[in-house]
């Protein structure tokens, strides 16, 4: 058994929350979008990517398609997030919620790395390690 696919996801799942509960001190977002907002859109595409069978949503990495986590249904993917946004109090200072949920409702879908299955791919703008070219400050 390939425990490697277990593994990234794991690796991903714990980075989100471990990224999120390490927040800065709450600032309000410039763009009118919220946290909660922002990632359900991001479910949304992720389960529209999907088909009826998933949602994955499919980090992207110079060599393709990476680590990837699926989830059984939108409401699977929406606990997450919401528990992730709880963790922040709703928001994670110099995060673009407005250009994250721009590029979330748009992510290509693309085929998941180990399965037949496709995905959204995880924008890189909602990543809160990237680096950001909004000009937003951290």
């Amino acid at each position: 058994m390939n425990l490697r696919p277990l593994l990234l996801t794991a690796f991903l799942v714990l980075g989100v929350l471990a990224n999120a509960c390490s927040s800065s001190s709450p600032s309000s977002s410039s763009s009118g979008s919220t946290c909660t907002d922002t990632f359900n859109t991001l479910c949304e595409q992720a389960c529209s990517c999907g088909g009826s069978t998933s949602c994955t949503l499919v980090e992207m990495t110079d060599a393709g398609a990476g680590a990837s986590i699926t989830f059984a249904g939108l409401n699977d993917c929406e606990t997450l997030y919401a528990l992730t946004c709880g963790m922040t109090g709703g928001v994670r200072e110099g995060f673009d919620y407005g250009a994250c949920s721009t590029a979330a409702s748009s992510a290509a879908c693309v085929s998941a790395s180990g399965t037949s299955g496709k995905g959204a791919a995880y924008p890189a703008v909602c990543n809160p390690n990237a680096t950001s070219t909004t000009g937003a400050s951290g």
